[in-house]
């Protein structure tokens, strides 16, 4: 493929992937877990690090990131601009491989699946960590061949990306050891014992100095929460001595995480560079290209060890989604080395026929997985609260009231309730006591609700109270309720 096609399709690339990340990008309500996170991260420095460590699940960069942008900009917009920027930079580090000796077939096919990817798109849109991780997982990738191609300063780069990873995300980690092992173990095959232990043992020295800092400023804190509801299928709940039952879970997991990885629906064409994977281990496959499926590999192996025992979620979930760039790049050499016998320009046609084949599934798979929807639309129950006269009481559910302070709304008239998984009972009784007995109506602000907790309050108040629904919202209603009278 020749250097003007190539730019040629990464400038579409880009533009196809930018567009995809910044479409709406402030529109959509922030739903609980980024109205947290932008609250945490508006505080002052000091307090943003105690309060993640305490209350938060995420290592401390990502919120000093964020601590610095809303230092200028609140708004949804502003406080979702870094995970939008760190995708797109993400999509692009992966076009940049052909700059440390990968193939540009390679990272043609990656860059368009990145692009596309339907959970790389839902996450760009996140006030959250994750399309961070991504980024550092793709910087890792470009580290990897940098060794590989002996570039020069790559292995600074090598250092810093380790020393940084626990500190963005910590499933890092296991795609951070997968690079000592596979770098290390890549360098020793070419260049002998020496050289590799000194990669390694600099590699190791510097993952470790960043888990001790991410383990002091916040995993010390964090480590004893236990796992959300949601994440229960992600664990491995049969017996490690059932070799059916573990290879049962470890095949749906890996299945369902590629799919949710790459194209989602439209992944189905991935069969064909998959094929090529097999490839990759012939001779005459280039290094870097055996080096990078194996950092997938590994990574992958990492990863689901760890759910094997309890340690970290396996799954079409977004704690895994910094495996995303090791994966689409293995596919790439495996596309690489399917064509690699083709001549020079039936390889470029095929090869751009393929990227937009890709393009297309991708595009096909956003549609369906559409991940601009509400998640939890406070904004219409904010206008809902217009029709309130002044001094009537709002109640605020407690998975409500992040976002309604994050969008301002708040003041005289309001309360709010705590969280009582442990006794849904007594949602009844904190209700009454916070309205008191002459309050009518009653708004009720429910967002983030867990397990049916709304309509179990509700019934609980008894025939005392007549309900309307003013708001019916995906993720989040409005209730108004009314006494009846005697």
């Amino acid at each position: 493929m020749s250097g003007r096609t190539f730019l040629a399709w990464c400038a579409l690339i880009l533009l196809i992937g930018g567009g995809f990340r910044f479409h709406r990008l402030g529109q959509r309500s922030l739903w609980l877990d980024e109205a947290k996170t932008a609250i945490i991260s508006a505080q002052s420095i000091s307090d943003v690090v105690a309060k993640t460590r305490w209350g938060g699940s995420s290592p401390v960069v990502y919120p000093l990131l964020l601590h610095l942008v809303e230092s200028v900009d609140r708004s949804a917009l502003g406080v979702r601009l870094i995970s939008a920027v760190a995708s797109l930079a993400a999509l692009a580090a992966a076009l940049a491989l052909p700059l440390v000796g990968v193939g540009r077939e390679t990272a043609l096919i990656a860059g368009a699946i990145l692009a596309v990817s339907p959970s790389q798109i839902r996450y760009a849109q996140e006030v959250r960590e994750y399309s961070l991780s991504v980024l550092i997982a793709a910087v890792m990738v470009v580290a990897l061949a940098g060794c590989m191609a002996r570039r020069r300063r790559s292995g600074s780069l090598f250092v810093l990306v380790l020393f940084v990873a626990p500190l963005v995300q910590y499933g890092l980690v296991f795609m951070a050891v997968a690079l000592i092992l596979v770098a290390a173990g890549t360098v020793w095959s070419v260049n002998g014992p020496r050289p590799a232990l000194r990669l390694a043992a600099a590699g190791t020295s510097a993952l470790v100095v960043g888990s001790a800092v991410a383990f002091f400023l916040t995993l010390r804190g964090q480590w004893r929460l236990t796992s959300a509801w949601y994440l229960e299928g992600s664990f491995f709940g049969g017996s490690l001595l059932d070799p059916r039952e573990v290879l049962s879970f470890l095949w749906h997991r890996i299945v369902d995480l590629t799919t949710y990885l790459t194209l989602g629906k439209g992944a189905i064409v991935l069969a064909i560079p998959a094929i090529g994977l097999l490839l990759l281990a012939r001779r005459s496959v280039p290094l870097a290209s055996k080096a990078l499926l194996g950092l997938a590999v590994v990574s992958l192996a990492a990863t689901a060890a760890a759910a094997l025992v309890h340690v970290y979620p396996l799954g079409p979930i977004r704690q895994d989604l910094f495996l995303a760039p090791g994966i689409a790049v293995a596919l790439g050499a495996g596309w690489e080395a399917l064509t690699a016998q083709l001549s020079g320009r039936m390889r470029s046609l095929v090869t751009v026929a393929f990227a937009g084949a890709v393009l297309v599934a991708g595009a096909w798979g956003t549609a369906h997985a559409n991940p601009y929807q509400e998640i939890e639309d406070i904004r219409s129950v904010i206008a809902g609260l217009r029709l309130r006269t002044p001094g009537e009481t709002v109640y605020v559910y407690c998975g409500a009231w992040p976002a309604l302070r994050f969008e301002g709304v708040g003041g005289p008239g309001f309360v709010y309730g705590t969280s009582h998984r442990d006794d849904p009972a007594e949602y009844a009784v904190e209700f009454r006591a916070l309205v008191g007995r002459e309050a009518t109506p009653v708004w009720l602000v429910f967002a983030h609700v867990y397990r049916g907790e709304d309509r179990r309050l509700l019934a609980d108040l008894g025939p005392d109270w007549s309900f309307e629904t003013v708001v019916s919202a995906p993720g989040a209603s409005l209730v108004r309720a009314s006494r009846r009278q005697e």
